[in-house]
C-alpha cells in the first residue's frame, strides 16, 4: 500500500474492495476469502478491508461490495453515512438505495402489501401502541426485537400474558429504535428456518437452520445447526414471487422462510439485502455468479 503524507489516507488502487467488519479484516471469514480468490483467479485485484478503515481510500477502488459487515446494526448511523460516501465515489454493491430501504425491518410491511405472506408483525414506535400490537398477534408466545437488528441480537421470546416483561423489553428497545412484535412460529423448533440464496435473480443455494434444543434462535453462535437443503416446489413459487417484486435485481439476497408445521403455509420472516451470509465457500454456483456479476459491473 502506498503511503501518503502524514495525516492523509493510505491509498491503493484495486478493482474490488470486499468490505467486512474490523474483526473479519484481521481474521477473514472463509466466504470472503473464497470470493477474493475467485476474483483474483479471474485476473482482477480484490482486497478484504474493514468498512470503517479510515486509512483506506475507497475512491481508489472500482467497486466495493458489502460482505461480512456484521457490526453494522450496532453502528447504523455511522455505517449508512460511510456507505453513502462510498457510493458517491465508486460502485457500491448492493446499491445504496437497497441498503437504505432494507436496514429497517419495516420493509416487511411493503412486502405484505405486495402479496408476500410475512410473519404477522406489528411495529411499536411508542409505549401506547403495545396493547394494540399484543391484541393483533394471535400466538401465545411472541417475539420482540428491534426493527434494526441482525444475528439474533436483542431478540426475545416472551409469553404474551407476561405483560410486565413485554413492556420492559419494548421500553428498552424504544430507547434506541422502533420495536417489533411478531407472532412466534413454533414450528421453527422442529422444522427450522430455511435460508435461500439468490444471486442476480437466480436461486443458487439453500441452508436449513435449526435451533438448539428448547431454543428458538437458529444462529450458530446461539447453538443452532446448519444443513444444506433443497428448495421445495411451493417454496420455489414463493421465492419467485419475491424476486418479481424487484424492478432491478439486487446482486445478492437471502430469503429466509418459515413453514407452519400444521398448515404447511410459508412465511417470510426476513429478506436480507445488506450483508447476508451467502455460504459462498459451499455455494459454488453462487460464488461463480457473484464473481461474474461484480466483474461485469467494473468500469
Amino acid at each position: 500500500m502506498i503511503s501518503a503524507e502524514m495525516g492523509e489516507s493510505l491509498v491503493k488502487e484495486t478493482d474490488i474492495a470486499i468490505m467486512v467488519s474490523q474483526q473479519f479484516s484481521e481474521h477473514p471469514y472463509e466466504d470472503d476469502l473464497a470470493l477474493k480468490k475467485a476474483l483474483e483467479e479471474s485476473g482482477y485485484g480484490a482486497e478484504i478491508v474493514a468498512w470503517d478503515n479510515r486509512d483506506f481510500d475507497f475512491s481508489y477502488c472500482h467497486l466495493a461490495i458489502i460482505r461480512s459487515c456484521w457490526d453494522y446494526d450496532q453502528r447504523i448511523d455511522e455505517f449508512l453515512e460511510k456507505m453513502q460516501t462510498i457510493a458517491q465515489n465508486t460502485i457500491l454493491v448492493n446499491d445504496i438505495k437497497v441498503v437504505i430501504h432494507n436496514y429497517r425491518k419495516e420493509y416487511l410491511l411493503e412486502m405484505n402489501k405486495m402479496g408476500i405472506e410475512t410473519v404477522p408483525t406489528r411495529f411499536v414506535r411508542k409505549m401506547g401502541e403495545i396493547e394494540s400490537a399484543l391484541q393483533f398477534i394471535k400466538s401465545d408466545d411472541i417475539i420482540i426485537k428491534p426493527a434494526i437488528s441482525a444475528s439474533g441480537k436483542n431478540t426475545f421470546r416472551v409469553h404474551k400474558k407476561d405483560i410486565k416483561r413485554c413492556y420492559r423489553i419494548v421500553k428498552t428497545i424504544l430507547n434506541k429504535t422502533t420495536a417489533m412484535i411478531q407472532e412466534y412460529i413454533r414450528s421453527i423448533e422442529i422444522c427450522g428456518e430455511k435460508s435461500v440464496v439468490v444471486i442476480n435473480g437466480e436461486i443458487t443455494y439453500a441452508m436449513l437452520k435449526k435451533p438448539h434444543r428448547n431454543g428458538f434462535l437458529v444462529h450458530i453462535h446461539h447453538g443452532g445447526t446448519y444443513f444444506p437443503d433443497r428448495v421445495e416446489e411451493d417454496e420455489l413459487e414463493f421465492i419467485q414471487k419475491i424476486i418479481k417484486t424487484f424492478d432491478q435485481q439486487p446482486a445478492y439476497m437471502r430469503i429466509d422462510l418459515l413453514r407452519d408445521e400444521d398448515t404447511r403455509k410459508i412465511f417470510l420472516p426476513e429478506l436480507e439485502l445488506i450483508e447476508p451470509n451467502l455460504y459462498l465457500s459451499k455455494n459454488k454456483r453462487g460464488l461463480e455468479l457473484l464473481s461474474k456479476y461484480l466483474i461485469s459491473r467494473l468500469p
